[in-house]
């Protein structure tokens, strides 16, 4: 087992885009510059966020790619990647939602391919799906909308699949707010496909009311990656919850 960490997270992006004056500027941000120091600090697996490809208007240059295949090699280490999520609704009941959301992701594949990730941590499914999840209504009827939302995203994934040639058992589907039995369904769907489970999305119940301890054991055999932080789930003085992660 390998401990790694995902070294760009917002705030690191912007102080690495900003100068002297509070100007921000995404030119400036080089993703090569933060994994280099990364590995300073001892570190020797490093997960990408390829959101931000798309945040910086698409700018991480063909020549910043090449950059992170070079340190890879000169320092022996190894990457997985976070496929982008920000606004990807790859569950959608809107085919031209999902047609976008699946090319918004086969561009992301095919930009890194040469960086030969061990892992791409994928979320099936967005944001309109954990909307659905939470609707006060019948819990059969939210049943059939979070079966139906797993299917659409399962259909979106094997598209990128086909269109990029990637090795379903390096896709890992991450335990998101979403019901943990329908992402497991979604794995078994896709022949080879692993699991991501994400201790603090557990904790917070995201997934609903399952035990970490035991879906690690029990699933310990189909799970390529672990995404460690905090979680909790608890009640508060007015009768309600205090949910929270990361």
């Amino acid at each position: 087992m390998r401990f790694g960490i995902e070294p760009a997270r917002v705030d690191t992006v912007i102080g690495a885009s900003t100068d002297s004056a509070g100007t921000f500027n995404y030119r400036k941000f080089d993703y090569s510059n933060v994994v280099l120091e990364t590995i300073k600090r001892g570190y020797k697996h490093i997960e990408l966020n390829l959101d931000l490809f798309h945040l910086l208007h698409g700018r991480i240059r063909k020549n910043a790619i090449k950059n992170l295949v070079k340190i890879k090699n000169n320092y022996d280490i190894t990457y997985s990647v976070h496929l982008p999520l920000w606004s990807i609704e790859p569950s959608s009941p809107n085919r031209f939602i999902r047609e976008g959301s699946a090319n918004c992701l086969i561009d992301a594949v095919e930009r890194i391919k040469s960086l030969d990730p061990e892992i791409y941590v994928l979320h099936a499914t967005g944001a309109l799906a954990s909307e659905f999840s939470r609707w006060e209504i019948p819990e059969q009827y939210v049943k059939i909308v979070m079966k139906w939302c797993a299917d659409f995203g399962v259909s979106t994934i094997k598209q990128v699949i086909k269109e990029t040639n990637l090795d379903p058992s390096k896709l890992a589907f991450e335990t998101i707010e979403f019901p943990f039995e329908n992402t497991i369904d979604q794995i078994k769907k896709i022949k080879g496909a692993k699991l991501c489970i994400d201790t603090g999305h557990v904790l917070a119940k995201y997934p609903g009311d399952i035990n970490l301890l035991e879906i690690t054991k029990k699933y310990l055999d189909i799970t390529s990656e672990f995404h460690l932080h905090d979680g909790f789930f608890l009640p508060s003085k007015n009768g309600g919850k205090l949910i929270g992660d990361h």
